[in-house]
């Protein structure tokens, strides 16, 4: 057998695996992610639960849109938009979200607050649900489970970090 008959069947293993993968995802995927960060809970549900202030200081995002029965849109700098509705929230403590997308997904999110030394413990959890197994693929791909918490937090800490 030449070099393109090798070359043919390694691409139809490939393709075949591939395949395979896709296949045993999971249509449901769920991170949870715990940090500590330098201000107290009040500050931090503040900063957290207000989402028209969120484009100041979250590098994904490019606007937030309030709508009249209190959900929001934001729409990231790629251009997804994401539609945002409060299911629970109580000050300093707990503040739990639906959301679901145009895109293709939909899940839920929730925070919870703690004190700790140096200031808040913050545990995120998002559970996202995406049906389609291509879209599933790509995003595990592209988007993996706590890359957008890992974000999330980053700039979260930046934005709640004292003026030097």
């Amino acid at each position: 057998m030449g070099t393109l008959g090798w070359i043919g069947i390694a691409l139809v293993l490939v393709v075949a695996a591939g395949g395979a993968w896709v296949a045993t995802l999971p249509a449901e995927a769920s991170a949870t992610r715990t940090a500590t960060l330098p201000a107290p809970p009040e500050a931090v549900f503040a900063r957290v639960a207000d989402p028209a202030g969120q484009p100041a200081w979250r590098s994904d995002l490019q606007q937030v849109r309030i709508g009249p029965d209190g959900s929001w849109t934001e729409t990231t700098r790629r251009g997804i938009e994401i539609r945002f509705r409060e299911q629970r929230r109580e000050p300093a403590t707990a503040y739990d979200l639906a959301f679901d997308s145009p895109s293709g997904f939909q899940g839920n999110w929730q925070g919870r607050f703690r004190p700790a030394a140096g200031g808040t413990e913050v545990t995120f959890t998002e559970t996202v649900r995406i049906e389609g197994r291509l879209s599933r693929a790509l995003a595990r791909l592209f988007a993996p489970p706590g890359a957008h918490i890992d974000l999330y937090l980053a700039d979260l800490r930046r934005s709640l970090a004292p003026p030097r």
